[in-house]
């Protein structure tokens, strides 16, 4: 059966990982996974990878402390209809064997893909084009456990020059590189796709003038990656328009190499350039979450005996908008505090002078704060008010 829409609707692990059990419910658009190193974000991803793989995925483990049987279930709408699967880890060490594939969840692989952290668009000369390879199923399975972009000068400067040819390219492929020429303006107007020269590299407009692609910065570099990877691929994958996939995106650290400014505009850029998508990300930026919708944030963190959990929030139909920075890394993200030690101890020192009416702790702590936060802190003000009383 041809598959025209496919979404992840639930996810549980079992002794997976440094998971001992796991339940998640994700939401129908973005799923924004976050915590600290070590929680299993990225073994998320791998799980849901190694479910379209065809068992061609060898990343997920079992975890090590436990001799019981490992493994996941996976919940997906598929064109509509909910199938599950049901997978068996046995896997350890590298050379072990593979797990059972499940065909009703790997016959929607053409419309999972997912794009790791090691991403970079380095410069390399093109000899030559080459004709495009098309993503049949079977190379689906493989990159499953992560696409490549190893192609994506070849096929972009392919898309220019048959596209100003009148019957170069099809309509759907036309439209393809259309979009894909408007990314290169998506993060930054004043960037744009410039033109392909005789030696087959690839040149961009930019403030500075104009400069080979692979010049840009690596925020720049790092969001193209994301965007024109996912449109060459849908496009040689032959399922249709990129702006109309209808499948799940997975990215691990949606945040890499980008300025906060970017980090804030990072969902909003990938949902509006593929508002049918699914995506499930992680990061470690508190500027992604606070632009994050109330049931979009899945943050993970030990329970009592070290197992990571979904951590619950009761927030608002606004999300994390109103939460501080600092909030979020405390409250959401498991950072035990945002502040750096030497001011902590000042602060701790300030309050702790207040309590025992130490009027000289509270004087020499305050004169530390003051040298430490900025002028116009309206912390610094309230503090110079709580310790007027101790003056000289």
């Amino acid at each position: 059966m041809e598959v025209n829409s496919l979404a992840i609707t639930k996810l549980g692990l079992k002794n997976i990982g440094c998971y001992k059990s796991l339940l998640l419910q994700l939401d129908k658009k973005v799923n924004i996974i976050c915590g600290a190193n070590g929680v299993g974000k990225t073994t998320i991803l791998e799980v849901i990878a190694a479910s379209f793989s065809g068992g061609l995925q060898n990343r997920v483990r079992r975890n090590a402390k436990t001799k019981e049987d490992a493994g996941w279930t996976i919940e997906i709408n598929k064109n509509g209809t909910l199938n599950t699967g049901e997978f068996l880890c046995k896997n350890f060490l590298p050379t072990d064997s593979l797990y059972p594939a499940a065909r009703d969840i790997y016959s929607a692989a053409q419309h999972f893909i997912y794009i790791r952290a090691d991403r970079q668009i380095e410069y390399k000369a093109l000899p030559a084009l080459t004709p495009d390879i098309i993503h049949d199923i079977s190379q689906c399975y493989s990159f499953a456990v992560g696409i490549n972009n190893y192609d994506l000068k070849n096929w972009i400067i392919g898309r220019y020059l048959f596209s100003a040819q009148e019957n170069g390219l099809d309509k759907v492929s036309r439209e393809n590189w259309e979009f894909a020429k408007s990314c290169f303006s998506i993060v930054d107007s004043a960037v744009s796709f410039s033109r392909s020269s005789v030696d087959y590299d690839i040149y961009v407009n930019t403030r500075s003038g104009e400069i080979i692609m692979e010049y840009l910065s690596s925020g720049f570099k790092s969001i193209y990656y994301v965007l024109l990877g996912i449109i060459k691929e849908i496009e040689l994958r032959r399922i249709g328009l990129a702006r109309n996939f209808s499948g799940v995106i997975c990215i691990d650290e949606v945040d890499l190499h980008l300025h906060p400014t970017w980090q804030q505009s990072a969902m909003s850029i990938l949902t509006s350039a593929f508002p049918k998508a699914q995506f499930i990300v992680t990061t470690h930026s508190p500027h992604v979450i606070q632009r994050a919708g109330p049931e979009q944030i899945i943050a993970l963190a030990p329970d009592p005996e070290g197992w990571p959990k979904r951590r619950d929030f009761t927030v608002s139909e606004y999300g994390f908008q109103g939460w501080t920075v600092e909030e979020i890394l405390t409250d959401v993200m498991g950072l035990p505090s945002a502040n750096g030690p030497d001011y902590q101890k000042a602060l701790d020192d300030f309050y702790e002078g207040i309590e025992s009416e130490n009027g000289e702790l509270v004087r020499s702590s305050l004169d530390v704060l003051s040298r430490m936060l900025k002028p116009t802190s309206e912390l610094l003000q309230v503090l110079k008010i709580q310790a007027s009383s101790f003056r000289d």
